[in-house]
């Protein structure tokens, strides 16, 4: 017979489970300050993705299709309701307009092809094109008509954390990784 003891004594298992709960609470605690960075990435590649997808719409129904901030229509607003906001800051989310009456402009007669709800409080969303438009044309060649710019994605807090989707005159989107400056 081996007269030798098995297991763990009470102050082995409490030094180990105090070295997990500390552990435990430097990992949580890094994770929660990086779940607003990775929120504010998913939005930032979802705008590019919307952005993607208007170009390719332009081209496939050889007309001119507008990307701009979305009125306030209320609550339970469809696509049906998007319109055109004339303002840089898009809070109500994004309309995607079809130029089928050919004016030019987003205006009441063109078709809404899609809304996007808006980003989640408290992030700003904020166009800066380079010819004083509030929105995105593009044309049916899949180039922007020289209209290029920003759509900032900002999340204003103790830490400002930015997300920029620069927009080319030819149509073609890329992102800024993070910006640290204020929300303009």
């Amino acid at each position: 017979m081996c007269d030798t003891p098995r297991g763990f004594t009470l102050l082995e298992l409490l030094v180990t489970i105090t070295l997990l709960a500390t552990l435990a609470a430097i990992s949580l605690s890094s994770f929660l300050s990086a779940h607003p960075e990775a929120a504010l990435d998913r939005q930032a590649d979802d705008l590019q993705s919307l952005l993607i997808h208007a170009r390719r719409l332009a081209m496939q129904r050889g007309q001119r299709v507008f990307v701009c901030g979305a009125m306030d229509a209320g609550v339970g607003a469809t696509r049906a309701d998007a319109r055109c906001i004339d303002q840089a800051l898009w809070p109500h989310g994004i309309s995607l307009l079809a130029d089928t009456n050919n004016d030019g402009a987003p205006s009441a007669g063109d078709r809404s092809l899609l809304y996007k709800a808006p980003m989640a409080a408290p992030a700003e969303l904020r166009w800066r094109g380079f010819r004083s438009k509030n929105q995105i044309t593009f044309l049916a060649s899949g180039t922007t008509h020289w209209q290029n710019g920003r759509l900032s994605l900002c999340l204003p807090g103790a830490v400002v954390r930015q997300r920029d989707v620069v927009l080319n005159a030819a149509g073609r989107s890329y992102m800024l990784r993070p910006t640290v400056s204020a929300c303009e």
